[in-house]
């Protein structure tokens, strides 16, 4: 076999079931299923076992540590060439492993699909609207700089094969015990500079969800601060910051004052302003600014965001 499909496990009870049927029904069949168990106390582990004569599965059993956890505990117990992650409540369409493997040859360290977005509730306008990979044609990667990558390409695991002796050479791990992991994930594997092909098709389902990780309120919203410090201070260790210092500001711009001050909006509406300027103080006293050029290439919606939080930065110092 030359694929190992990650699936961490935590009380997916109603979703397990659908993710393992698309795998039933896949037409490339040479792969293993290998599914983390992180502790789960539902009917996870029932269900998984009802597929084991429908597909090569192992199951590993760990305490509740979270999904970075189960990610690395999978990606230290493959032994296939390539891995590809698929979350529990997520599922893949028929010919979804056949393309990621038409996708990756010899030279190829990472593989790329686009996917879709499926909201099992009514979504806000900006949810529904908001697209992070708008603008990014998968399939005229060479088009991109090295650099730009790490600004144009979406964050989470999903949706891509990884070359796993890559992953292993370079020591690429997720970051435990933190939420917004997939953005460490990513955004070191870029910066060693992985050789990558892509493909347009949008094969894999990603299902939104009330109790989504990124939807529920939850003080692990604060994570992003120390995701951002680690990834800074890994681009420092490998002498980075320079050559990265536009995509790092940027990544600060768009996953603080961005989405972390919309999260904390949506969490504690009346506490805007004085979130506001939490985020703005961070950034700020970690030397970004607003002339930044990706910043400066958005769209009119983000380059007017961006004024208002230069005027109001203005008033906080």
């Amino acid at each position: 076999m030359k694929l190992t499909v990650i699936i961490p496990v935590f009380n997916a009870e109603h979703y397990i079931g659908r993710c393992l049927e698309s795998l039933t029904k896949q037409t490339f069949q040479g792969f293993e299923v290998l599914c983390i168990n992180d502790g789960s106390n539902d009917l996870s582990m029932d269900i998984i076992k009802n597929y084991e004569s429908k597909l090569f599965i192992r199951v590993i059993h760990q305490k509740n540590s979270g999904q970075a956890r189960a990610r690395n505990i999978g990606v230290i117990n493959s032994s296939t060439e390539y891995i590809t992650f698929i979350d529990a409540d997520d599922d893949v369409e028929t010919n979804y492993i056949e393309c990621l493997m038409n996708i990756v040859n010899e030279e190829v360290d990472l593989g790329m699909l686009s996917y879709r977005r499926v909201f099992e509730y009514k979504p806000t306008f900006l949810e529904k609207n908001f697209e992070y990979m708008t603008g990014l044609d998968l399939e005229q990667m060479e088009a991109y700089s090295d650099n730009s990558l790490l600004v144009k390409i979406f964050n989470a695991p999903y949706s891509k094969i990884y070359r796993r002796s890559f992953l292993i050479k370079n020591n690429i791990f997720f970051s435990e015990g933190l939420i917004y992991e997939d953005m460490y994930f990513t955004t070191v594997l870029l910066m060693n500079n992985p050789i990558i092909k892509a493909s347009n098709k949008a094969l894999y389902n990603y299902y939104i969800h009330k109790n989504s990780t990124m939807t529920k309120k939850s003080i692990k919203i604060m994570d992003i601060f120390l995701i951002v410090d680690a990834i800074y201070q890994y681009a420092e260790e490998k002498n980075l910051i320079k050559k990265y210092w536009d995509e790092l500001e940027y990544l600060a711009f768009y996953h603080i004052l961005i989405g972390t001050i919309y999260r904390m909006f949506k969490n504690e509406p009346i506490k805007i302003f004085r979130n506001a300027k939490y985020c703005l103080k961070w950034y700020l006293k970690k030397g970004f600014t607003f002339n930044n050029k990706y910043i400066l290439e958005s769209n009119c919606a983000i380059k007017l965001y961006m004024y208002v939080l230069k005027i109001y930065s203005l008033f906080i110092q």
